[in-house]
């Protein structure tokens, strides 16, 4: 060997070793991650205390366990060609409409869908299946056909299908239904197209129906098909002779009717922005409003079965929506992905298309069980304060809303305090009064001595932008942005007046958020990210004694020697506040950290679309996640009593959530076993199992568990390896 070669080959070895040595040090320092393959027994009763076991992997001395949150969650996922519009599942195989044409993925592992063939079809934007035939809405292209018997039969790896049959619509072919030898297609700006499939080979036209809007989405039903016309909402043709369309009725839906699926009496429209509309259909000739939901934003596709109805669209990207009541539809369950635009059911699996991707989205259990109530009268909830038996909710455009949770499952409406022009960003309770921060209006303070009927005692109208208030005896600090801190006098609360203020000790101000605590008010800057210490012990002259940076200004948190901070997308912070101010810990959270309160060991953090995570923060220096429970909304703001967690949620308004608890006799078997007790109390429902190491090392079981008075049927880890939520997105 030449000793150029030589020194190539030492390089080489160095590199290897190097590498090896990263790993051994990552594993002995950061821990091994925990996986969980197994719990037994997987269910227990809700009154009485069960024993467990739990297998897998990975385990340390000093592992918790805990069961939190629950629910549908994403089980597999695989990438596409290209943006996804819709998604038809038969069998073991979904069809997926891509803007590149359609694309066949084999789905009896759900955990891990594969890709059996293509078909290139620009333009595709929806696809029905029968029997060994693809119908596909390519938009300008029309009606494809496309034989698909030799996957059914043989899946290969990867084979490239080819159109057997075409009818070119005059406009553009947006939705399809196939019901026997006939083919309904939603043709935008010329309605519904009727072809005969009798020879797949060569569609036939039969009749068409010119609706007045944009034909997006049909489903057929009996002798009706349903059309979803945009702006022209539900049209009801007659049917019965394919061709000879009758126009019979019409319901005029308030957003934009994208797709429509029927059951029963009930025709169920995804309504853009408007979300879930529920028509009443059982005389067609004059179809009624019957419910709606409009808390989902751009319902984009809907799928029914038995009571419930599941949503594509966003904010967030899948619902479950319980429809046992159509006049009364509830949000019950979601999963946040990015924005969802077409969804199929195949066994306890919902398929939706995403971006540029297929989701598989376990359904089993659909109920959340640690959320406890829901109160979502609010358009949107950004604020919440607790006192005694009521909440007092805020929202930016309905005022303050005054709920009764001495039983936290059925939150009641109160009263409520109108706000003109409100713009509220926080919410303070004290005594007999709700003080409330309302931006460019300045402090309101609302007399809710009877909380059935509650009014504005009087306004001061700061000279800043008032983003927070917090209350100590006879004085409010409201933090007024670039104001900076001002200190209230509230002696009077029909005569507040400023004694005193403070800027920051930099060339800006941005004061949006101040917890006080002793002496000092702490107050977190927005524009520099900067925590600052207050000296208030002489509330006409407060003065900045320390500052520190932190990572991002959301919310702050003091407890005993310790600031916690919400730091939008880097999570959440533990600053010393004892001497100099320093960050001292920090743990990344999913989502965005936008609220924080902190009880015993735990931080409650609100983290918008990834709802409440919770950080065991028993050691301030070595903050670890432990737990989380998924809202339906955007949780931005969160308090916590001893019994119940309230969360502003958005547009869901207010959230009731179990608190948090770790299983109890967590024992440390060995590496692959861990016995654990499960304390009686748990409602009933499915319980996603935490296992968490010392380090901070996580897996979760999704639904690992469940509570129940009989068992249910064993859920295991799927056999493929890898993360449990995870989006691959194509170019």
């Amino acid at each position: 060997m030449d000793s150029k070669n030589l020194a190539s080959y030492s390089y080489f070895i160095i590199f290897i070793l190097i590498t090896f040595l990263e790993v051994l040090f990552c594993t002995f320092v950061y821990g091994a991650t925990p996986e969980i393959s197994s719990i037994e027994p997987n269910w227990g009763r809700p009154d009485q205390e069960t024993n467990i076991v739990i297998k897998g992997s990975n385990f340390e001395s000093g592992v918790k366990a805990a069961l939190y949150g629950g629910g549908p969650f994403v089980k597999g996922s695989a990438s596409t060609l290209s943006l996804t519009w819709n998604v038809f599942t038969s069998e073991n195989f979904a069809y997926v409409a891509t803007s590149k044409g359609l694309e066949i993925f084999d789905i009896s592992n759900p955990g891990n869908p594969t890709k059996v063939a293509n078909c290139n079809i620009p333009g595709t934007r929806d696809v029905f299946v029968s029997g060994e035939f693809a119908y596909v809405a390519a938009s300008s292209a029309g009606l494809k056909v496309v034989d698909i018997g030799s996957v059914i039969t043989n899946p290969p790896a990867v084979l490239e299908l080819t159109v057997l049959g075409e009818y070119d619509t005059p406009y553009s072919a947006e939705g399809i239904y196939v019901a026997g030898k006939y083919a309904y297609v939603a043709d935008g700006g010329s309605g519904l197209q009727i072809l005969d499939i009798s020879d797949p080979t060569s569609p036939v036209k039969t009749d068409s129906y010119n609706t007045p809007g944009l034909a997006y989405g049909v489903s057929v039903a009996g002798d009706y098909a349903y059309v979803a016309d945009d702006l022209s909402g539900l049209q009801i043709l007659d049917v019965s002779d394919p061709a000879n369309i009758l126009y019979k009725g019409t319901y005029d839906t308030p957003g934009r009717a994208y797709r429509v699926a029927v059951k029963g009496n009930y025709a169920y429209v995804a309504d853009y922005d408007e979300g879930l509309q529920i028509i009443n259909v059982s005389k067609p000739d004059n179809p009624s409003f019957a419910g709606a939901c409009n808390k989902i934003k751009y319902a984009e596709d809907v799928y029914v079965d038995n009571n419930y109805a599941y949503v594509a669209g966003s904010g967030p990207g899948f619902s479950v929506v319980d429809i046992a009541d159509p006049a009364n539809p509830v949000i019950i369950n979601s999963v946040d992905t990015i924005t969802g635009t077409g969804i199929h059911f195949s066994g306890k699996f919902a398929y939706m298309t995403a971006g540029s991707g297929l989701l598989a989205i376990d359904v089993t259990i659909s109920d959340n069980p640690s959320i406890t109530g829901v109160y979502d009268a609010l358009e949107l909830a950004t604020a919440v304060a607790v006192s005694g038996s009521y909440a007092y909710a805020a929202s930016a455009d309905s005022g303050l809303h005054i709920i009764n949770i001495a039983d936290p499952a059925n939150p009641s409406f109160v009263g409520a305090c109108s706000i003109p022009d409100a713009v509220v960003h926080n919410i303070y309770v004290a005594g007999n009064y709700a003080y409330v921060a309302d931006g460019v209006n300045g402090l309101r303070i609302i007399d809710i001595t009877n909380p059935a009927a509650p009014y504005i005692a009087d306004t001061l109208d700061t000279p800043g932008t008032a983003y927070d208030v917090y209350v100590v005896g006879n004085y409010a600090y409201v933090a007024d942005d670039s104001e900076g801190l001002h200190v209230v006098d509230i002696f009077n609360a029909a005569g507040p007046t400023i004694v005193g203020s403070e800027l920051s000790t930099q060339t800006t101000t941005s004061f949006r958020r101040v917890h006080v605590a002793g002496d000092y008010a702490f107050v977190l800057d927005y524009q520099t990210a900067v925590l600052y210490k207050i000296n208030i012990a002489l509330p006409e002259s407060p003065n900045v004694i320390g500052w520190c940076l932190v990572d991002f200004a959301g919310d702050i948190f003091v407890d005993g020697n310790y600031a916690y901070i919400a730091t939008g997308g880097y999570g959440l912070q533990v600053v010393s506040i004892t001497g100099t101010l320093s960050v001292i810990g920090e743990v990344d959270t999913p989502g965005m950290a936008y609220g924080v309160y902190v009880v015993g060991d735990y931080a409650y953090v609100a983290t918008s679309y990834a709802g409440i995570q919770v950080v065991d923060v028993s050691t301030p220096s070595s903050p670890i996640l432990v737990g989380a429970c998924n809202t339906s909304g955007y949780a931005g703001d969160v308090k916590v009593t001893d019994s119940n967690i309230f969360v502003a949620d958005g547009v869901m308004g207010l959230q009731i959530l179990e608190p948090f608890s770790l299983c109890t006799d967590v024992n440390l078997i060995d590496s692959e076993t861990v016995s654990a007790a499960v304390p009686a109390g748990y409602p009933i429902g499915g319980y996603d199992m935490y296992l968490v190491n010392p380090g901070g090392e996580m897996d979760i079981l999704n639904n690992g568990y469940v509570v129940s008075f009989t068992p249910p049927n064993q859920p295991m880890r799927p056999s493929f390896a890898g993360p449990l939520l995870l989006l691959l997105l194509g170019d």
